[in-house]
């Protein structure tokens, strides 16, 4: 058997293929570029006050190689004059022909409108990946204004402009208004209108006090030199004036350069008849260039039959749009905010509350209504882009005494105006006050002071008392009270009898209740202490040298109208004080005294407190007596005279 052996020429094949796997290891052929566009979400502007957002279209690998780990920065133009990155992120890889498209956020905040920004991506900048074609990474978007958004709530603009209370009412009466139907609108182009409102459209009381009436004018479409609308008006033929509007603007897009606006409410009420016809007469002048929208009457008066109501009116022009693509606002930025300042209210004591919110160019089912953060309803106007009437919705379950803020929020991309918002409180039926009082006493002494206490049923607000006589001189208010104070504290200066009254006051009304001869004053009662003895003298027993001559007396007492009183006994002698004398012989020893059940006392000094007491009334002592006699005493007659003296404070 023979054996083949086949030979094969392996060294210049491996040879081959080692040298392609080093070429490939060597050579880079990936080519990175940005396609398609750098540009702004919307594509026409950059946003003041809030971060914008930039999409990176077709970042694309045109070379044949794949590419990994790709960073891509951007750069603005008005930070750091573009050498600072404002964003930056990474595409993990991109194959041979592959692209994507990127989203990146510009969170710079730039406070004013009017310069301009252009945004440079720039492909891995600091050149990490070998590339086919270093020169083409980098990709600039056009120049884009710098503006503030005007289809979002004024809140969101430089110097934040809410819809804000310009003028508030509480009274006893009620709020009535009439908005001109969709008729009434007239677009560009227009030279005159006259509204009509009649006394069905405004339904006012017969007898009813006028407050104030009001006008509420607005405007869309305006492309008018200088940026307001020239227009002359007339109220029941009588020229009136219209102040500077609020306006609002779009700012961008094919609408942006159209504003929108509300005249200030012009303040008609010298004008306004509520028996007759009401006209307004509405001419535009030279140049004038935009559209009106229907007009609202408003008309507050006051009447006693009516409950109380507090009334906020708050004003602004506020263009709102909901479109996160086409307007790069969302939801929540279509806001206009109405807070509500000016009066507290009192929750507990409400019967309703209603928020009578106008929008111009809702509808239909357009715009959610916010009130205190909290949705009241939702697709809630049914106008159209020619009307400017409101929708009324109960916020009473939303309502806090004070910071109250109404939302009005943009749900369509078509947009619609906030303008005039009205908040009405109408507060629950309150019944008259029932006067009535009391005082602590009815019968005190000049000087006293008396607490009167208010017992009015129906919760008063306000008091008013009336006394008999003359303050400061018959009576006067003390401890910083006085004639208003709900409980005041009177001192009575001069006795008598007065007369008072309470006038107690609230919501309802006021009662009065008088007292006749309620407090009757008296002088003040003046301490007194009687005292007597139960005999003018007292005979001692016969005095023997060496033996004690005694005796007794009683000793009656009355006290009144004091608070202490106490009964002392002297001899009233300035000198041999408590010794008795016949002649010019006196006794060896001084006279004593005791209160029984006490030990004797020489009368050498007063005796003080024989008695005394607290209580006032009739009291008896008897008065024990002894003179002790010495052997060396002459015999004769001898006396003394001894004073019971009272004292009472």
């Amino acid at each position: 058997m023979k054996h083949f052996m086949k030979k094969t020429k392996w060294g210049p094949m491996v040879a081959t293929l080692l040298l392609a796997c080093l070429v490939g290891l060597v050579s880079a052929a990936a080519d990175l570029t940005i396609v398609g566009t750098v540009d702004t979400v919307p594509s026409s502007t950059v946003f003041a006050k809030e971060p914008n957002a930039i999409t990176l279209t077709n970042v694309k690998n045109q070379g044949p190689d794949a590419a990994s780990n790709i960073v891509v920065r951007l750069y603005a133009s008005d930070v750091d004059s573009g050498a600072t990155a404002v964003a930056e992120t990474n595409i993990p890889s991109l194959p041979s022909g592959g692209q994507t498209n990127l989203n990146l956020v510009d969170p710079t905040i730039r406070n004013s409108e009017g310069s301009i920004v252009t945004y440079t991506a720039k492909v891995d900048p600091d050149n990490q990946i070998e590339e086919t074609d270093e020169t083409n990474n980098n990709k600039s978007s056009s120049d884009k204004p710098l503006k503030f958004n005007g289809y979002k709530g004024k809140r969101y603009w430089e110097g934040k402009s809410d819809i804000t209370t310009k003028c508030t009412f509480d009274l006893n009466g009620d709020i009535v208004y009439y908005t001109q139907p969709e008729s009434a609108y007239r677009g560009v182009g227009w030279t005159s209108r006259t509204e009509t409102w009649t006394a069905t459209n405004l339904p006012v009381p017969a007898g009813a006090t006028i407050e104030k009436a009001f006008l509420f004018i607005s405007y869309n479409w305006d492309s008018t030199p200088g940026g307001v609308p020239i227009i002359e008006a007339t109220f029941n033929s009588n020229p009136i004036t219209l102040s500077t509007p609020y306006t609002d603007q779009p700012n961008f897009g094919f609408y942006g350069s159209y504003k929108y606006g509300l005249y200030p409410a012009v303040d008609v009420t010298r004008l306004y008849n509520p028996n007759m016809d009401n006209i307004l007469t509405i001419t535009a002048g030279t140049g004038n260039s935009n559209a009106i929208y229907p007009s609202t009457l408003v008309v507050i008066f006051s009447d006693s039959s009516k409950t109380r109501k507090q009334v906020f009116i708050n004003e602004e022009c506020d263009t709102l749009a909901y479109s996160e693509s086409s307007y790069g606002t969302t939801m929540t930025e279509a806001t206009a905010y109405a807070p509500f300042s000016g009066m507290t209210i009192t929750p507990g004591n409400v019967q309703i509350a209603s928020l009578h919110s106008f929008v111009a160019g809702a509808g239909p089912n357009e715009g959610n209504l916010l009130f205190n953060g909290e949705t009241v309803a939702t697709n809630i106007w049914q106008g159209t882009s020619n009307t400017a009437s409101a929708c009324v919705f109960d916020i009473t379950l939303h309502l806090a005494s004070a910071g109250n803020e109404a939302g009005i929020q943009g749900t369509q991309s078509g947009g619609m105006v906030a303008i005039q918002q009205i908040l009405v409180i109408e507060y629950k039926e309150t019944p008259a006050p029932v006067a009535n009082f009391s005082a602590d006493d009815t019968t005190p002494d000049v000087g006293q002071t008396v607490i009167f206490t208010d017992e009015s049923t129906n919760t008063p607000n306000s008091w008013s008392w009336a006394i008999e006589g003359d303050e400061n001189t018959d009576y006067q208010y003390v401890d910083s009270t006085s004639s208003t104070s709900q409980n005041p504290h009177v001192k009575f200066l001069e006795a008598g009898t007065y007369d008072v009254s309470l006038t107690a006051t609230n919501a309802g009304g006021s009662n009065t209740k008088t007292k006749t001869g309620y407090i009757t004053v008296t002088a003040a009662s003046v301490p007194t202490i009687d005292v007597t003895l139960s005999s003018s003298s007292a005979t001692l027993t016969n005095m023997v040298a060496g033996q004690d001559a005694t005796g007794e007396i009683i000793v009656n007492v009355i006290a009144s109208n004091g608070n202490s009183w106490s009964v002392s006994a002297s001899d009233g002698k300035t000198t041999n004080k408590g010794h008795m004398v016949s002649g010019n012989t006196p006794l060896t020893n001084p006279f004593q005294i005791r209160k029984e059940g006490t030990a004797y006392q020489p009368l050498t000094s007063d005796y003080t407190n024989f008695m005394s007491g607290s209580n006032m009334g009739s009291f008896s002592a008897i008065a024990s007596l002894k003179q002790p006699v010495a052997a060396a005493d002459e015999p004769g007659d001898y006396e003394i005279t001894i004073t019971f003296m009272g004292v009472i404070s």
